[in-house]
């Protein structure tokens, strides 16, 4: 999929990291999200709702969807941070549902109630619905 560039940049100093407990090499300079490519990596991370696979994008700190734990710290945007020698990277854990079991689209039970008049909607056009402002 990914492939080094041949040339200058081939003797760019190599740096070690780790990801998931395996040991990997990257260029110095490069991005995590450039060195787990470049090392075969294509998942980082699982959403959180419905568990499909996420890994780097954009690689410019947009979409988030390159997420991942480095040195112990949770939600870091890999394609920002620099690969450091010794580096730990894990992937990114798949935190649990907001409410116990709540493992099915929680919109869509909101979608099928019909609208309220509790006060979180409107049951009359503004201004009383005489046509009067």
């Amino acid at each position: 999929m990914f492939k080094r560039a041949a040339g200058k940049l081939a003797q760019v100093a190599e740096v070690g990291f780790f990801f998931d407990g395996m040991a990997m090499t990257a260029r110095a300079g490069d991005s995590v999200a450039a060195a787990l490519l470049a090392n075969g990596v294509g998942v980082v991370r699982h959403t959180p709702q419905r568990g499909s696979a996420r890994g780097p994008y954009c690689m410019m700190g947009v979409c988030f969807d390159c997420l991942v734990t480095i040195d112990d710290a949770v939600n870091q945007q890999s394609c920002m941070i620099p690969v450091t020698q010794g580096m730990a990277v894990r992937t990114q854990a798949r935190p649990m549902p907001f409410a116990a079991g709540a493992d099915k689209d929680v919109h869509a039970d909101a979608a099928a109630r019909p609208p309220s008049n509790d006060g979180d909607t409107l049951a009359a056009p503004l201004g009383g619905g005489d046509g009067k402002p």
